[in-house]
């Protein structure tokens, strides 16, 4: 027996929520600065729904809007503690990314020379 009745038709959206993945950077090569300039990090993240952040210099928190921070004249103890950024929607939190702000100084990143003496018979 054939069906004999017209088909039926569902028209709709479907969403599908997923992770983000996380994206913490200062813009400049290496996350190297200049003492006394202003460097903005910058958090983003791929995610449905969008997602917001939390941005922190070690434990503490510095940001939670908008996935951005300007940290104001920049100096060598700036770089003391990683800065990090947790993204985060209704799915969870996703990965944190992590990163050290290398703040260039006269003699603060210069290679270490390993001197030795050869003995001269």
């Amino acid at each position: 027996m054939l069906n004999q009745n017209a088909p039926i038709t569902y028209s709709g959206c479907i969403f599908i929520d997923r992770p983000t993945k996380t994206i913490l950077t200062t813009g400049t090569p290496g996350n190297a600065v200049v003492p006394g300039t202003t460097v903005t990090l910058t958090c983003s993240a791929d995610g449905y729904p969008a997602p917001t952040y939390t941005i922190r210099r070690g434990s503490t928190e510095v940001s939670n809007s908008g996935g951005r921070v300007d940290i104001n004249n920049i100096q060598l103890n700036d770089e003391d503690e990683p800065y990090s950024c947790v993204p985060s929607n209704k799915v969870g939190d996703g990965p944190t990314e992590q990163i050290t702000i290398i703040v260039l100084g006269l003699f603060s990143h210069l290679p270490r020379l390993a001197l030795t003496r050869k003995n001269r018979s």
